[in-house]
């Protein structure tokens, strides 16, 4: 099966998206019918009005590669699909395909792979799904959790595409320090304002007098007030002298209606003493007569040169001489204006929809700059400080903070960080449990990360190489649908690290082998590790931590291997104090025991040292005598 993803809400907080699978047979048949044939049909915006079918067919080649089968499959599919969509949509019959205004080529050339494993572990995005069945697949049942994706305002499009592009990185870095200058604060603030009223962000071409045209168009023709006040789209006065008379009669139309309802009440019987004149579109003026007497029957209801047409409530309406006259004479003036009203507001989509390419731009541009001050807020309140980039492979980090640790946390203990092939580019930590080594790993990742993206990073100073790739073993999101055991979940992520890795990638390992058996697990966490030495100077950065502390004894020793460790002390109770700074060297113990009986389980830590004193000297283990099981029930 092959399948393609539209995306239906780019601004929305929720991916929110259509799946749709074909056969890969069909798929492939279509690439000499009709998915060629509709890519080729496509008429773009920017394409000159009088070019001929072979300048035409040139255009395109130079637009899309059609060399490029599996792209122009997918392609002519999704066009396909949106066409059929497009129906629906249309205002006009005459619109048979989904109207395109440009093609964006997208090369991975310059875009940072992160997959979307790292971006969870990473908390760079953190979708809460809704804790009811029934609305948790709904739209807008998830909410973001804490993650970079809600600390930096939703800049969505910005951090799913991490670039390697020194120049565009640059730019973006020179706006938000331009942001974050006190005297441009005013304008910050004034650019902010303006931006809360673009909507609907896309990519195009720009022109600012195409994009005055297009504004004064718009302004001059909706009625802006009086369709809010009306709930619809209203035509501006003075724009069409015929629709200006109909609203004029349309106005007056109730004073008329009075007068003429006097004149029927004297020629209706005197038993009749009120009457109303009404008008409904479709139908047209009708005289409105309440029950005039108390348990009407049918013959009361019949009146002399009236006609009777229908009985709502407690109101019998009739159509008279008056009321066809006054038909014949102005008609359904109400469906005669919106008629009139709905070609003109038609012209003005063809209209608009020529001219959306500035547009679109001005709103492309307002989008990466909405995103470029909310970072610009972020770094500022942070204390985050501009990266410098280089070409070099280098991380070069001065008192690095972990941006979401330091959130929930009273004080935050940095730590620096350097990997290059001077300081060691794979780095094995050591370390008690719960002494920081997963926050110091996610940390390193989320300021390579950011600097990609084009933001301020959490340190004093950052000297930022430029990667290829992230790649993480770190978390474990176990599925019925993927079906792969919690083990082959993180051997699928160690196997990408492996194939996929360039001597620019940045690779972060967590406690890799915990999910089979020691000796095992011990000796995958040693053969990959060798695996990377054995670059010498292509081995990519690598960040480990372990409890397997004989790893230290098993890897050779070299200039790219250094032993790191996170700082602890024992107080007089030989209870863990730990100070979470880096230094160099190795710890040969986790200190399980203690951190458990810390945490409350101070009987299974006593009972677990006495088992872990009798397995060291070899004497057999004995029975806890707290426990009450007996034989029988232990079988």
């Amino acid at each position: 099966m092959t399948s393609f993803r539209i995306r239906e809400s780019p601004q929305s907080t929720d991916v929110s998206s259509i799946q749709m699978y074909v056969p890969l047979v069909r798929f492939y048949m279509e690439l000499n019918s009709a998915g060629r044939g509709r890519v080729l049909a496509l008429r773009l915006p920017s394409e000159p009005e009088d070019s001929s079918e072979d300048e035409h067919t040139l255009y395109m080649n130079m637009l899309i590669n059609f060399r490029a089968e599996s792209m122009v499959l997918a392609l002519g599919t999704l066009l396909k699909y949106l066409d059929k969509a497009w129906v629906t949509l249309s205002l006009q019959n005459t619109w048979t395909s989904a109207p395109v205004l440009v093609i964006n080529t997208v090369s991975l050339a310059d875009i940072v792979m992160v997959d979307a494993e790292t971006y969870e572990a990473l908390q760079i995005f953190s979708q809460r799904m809704h804790p009811s069945s029934f609305k948790m697949w709904t739209p807008g049942s998830s909410r973001e959790g804490l993650s970079i994706y809600g600390l930096f305002n939703r800049c969505k499009v910005m951090l799913l595409h991490p670039t390697k592009d020194i120049d565009i990185l640059n730019d973006r870095l020179d706006l938000i320090s331009f942001c974050l200058q006190p005297r441009y604060e005013e304008a910050v603030k004034n650019m902010t304002d303006c931006l809360k009223h673009l909507k609907s962000i896309t990519i195009a071409s720009c022109e600012i007098s195409d994009l005055y045209k297009l504004t004064y168009c718009i302004t001059r023709v909706v009625d802006f007030p009086e369709s809010e006040k009306q709930k619809k789209v209203v035509v501006q006065l003075g724009l069409d002298e015929e629709l200006d008379r109909k609203k004029q009669t349309h106005g007056g139309l109730s004073l008329l209606l009075n007068q003429v309802a006097d004149l029927e009440l004297k020629d209706l019987p005197l038993y009749i003493q009120a009457c109303s004149m009404i008008y409904i579109p479709e139908i047209g003026f009708l005289v409105a007569l309440p029950f005039w007497k108390d348990c009407m029957q049918t013959e009361d209801f019949q009146i002399q040169s009236l006609e009777l047409m229908f009985i709502a409530g407690e109101v019998a309406h009739y159509k008279t001489k008056r009321c066809r006259e006054l038909d014949s004479t102005l008609g359904d003036i109400l469906l005669q204006i919106s008629e009139q009203e709905s070609r003109i507001i038609l012209k003005l989509v063809d209209f608009v929809q020529e001219k959306l390419l500035p547009l679109h731009e001005i709103l492309k541009l307002g989008a990466e700059l909405d995103c470029l001050i909310a970072l610009a807020a972020v770094a500022k309140e942070n204390g985050y400080c501009r990266p410098t980039l280089t070409r070099e492979r280098v991380l070069d980090i001065v008192d690095g903070r972990h941006p979401l640790q330091e959130m929930c946390v009273d004080s935050f203990v940095p730590n620096d960080t350097r990997s290059s092939s001077e300081h060691g580019l794979m780095k094995l930590l050591t370390g008690p449990n719960a002494s920081g080594k997963s926050i110091y790993l996610k940390q390193v990742a989320l300021i390579s990360y950011l600097a990609h993206v084009g933001s301020f990073v959490s340190a004093t100073s950052a000297t930022i190489g430029i990667l290829d790739h992230i790649h993480t073993r770190i978390q474990t999101v176990e599925s019925i649908a993927t079906q792969l055991s919690a083990f082959m979940i993180d051997l699928k992520q160690m196997a990408l690290s492996l194939y996929c890795s360039t001597p620019s990638s940045l690779i972060i390992i967590d406690e890799f082998g915990k999910g089979t058996s020691e000796v095992d697990g011990l000796a995958l966490l040693v053969s990959c590790l060798r695996h990377y030495l054995s670059r010498e100077e292509n081995c990519p950065h690598v960040f480990v931590s372990t409890h397997f502390h004989q790893v230290c004894e098993m890897l050779p020793r070299t200039k790219y291997l250094m032993f790191q460790n996170l700082e602890y002390m024992l107080d007089r109770d030989d209870q863990i104090v730990y100070l979470f700074k880096l230094k160099e060297g190795s710890v040969m113990s986790s200190f399980a025991l203690i951190v458990a009986e810390s945490l409350g389980a101070g009987s299974a830590a006593k009972r677990a040292q006495e088992v872990l004193v009798a397995m060291r000297v070899g004497e057999d283990i004995k029975r806890n005598p707290d426990c009450k099981m007996t034989l029988k029930q232990a079988q």
